[in-house]
């Protein structure tokens, strides 16, 4: 198993149903896909994290690099893991909507990535969709 977490800024032609939109598709295509994970959408940042094999994690990733919705792509982390987190959600995929998946991510973040070599600013780019 293999995971990608990343943040990234909505371009200013990318409007809520454009993201809306994103969002169908995404849960769509990452089902078909067996790829678990949280997309998350706040004051024009993503923050999205991808679960699954690294064969199609990877090729996956490197389309939404290319992906002119948004900009600033920051890799948070990118890595094997023994576990997928988001592995109970019944879609497969989900946009983070509640507490419950709020702590399922900071459970992530916790668990997964260390707090304590990222930087402040990164710390301040994702605490706003943490709280």
């Amino acid at each position: 198993m293999h995971t990608i977490c990343y943040l990234s800024n909505k371009v200013p032609h990318v409007d809520l149903h454009n993201i809306e939109e994103l969002f169908e598709t995404t849960q769509r295509n990452n089902l078909s896909n067996n790829i678990t994970g949280i997309l998350l959408y706040l004051d024009g940042n993503f923050l999205q994290v991808l679960e699954g094999k690294k064969e199609v994690i990877g090729p996956l990733f490197d389309s939404i690099m290319k992906d002119a919705r948004h900009t600033s792509i920051f890799v948070i982390l990118d890595k094997s893991i023994d576990d997928r987190t988001f592995n109970h959600y019944r879609s497969g995929f989900s946009v983070v909507k509640n507490q419950t998946d709020l702590s399922n991510l900071k459970e992530y973040l916790n668990t997964t990535v260390d707090i304590k070599t990222l930087s402040k600013s990164i710390l301040g780019i994702l605490e706003p969709f943490l709280l």
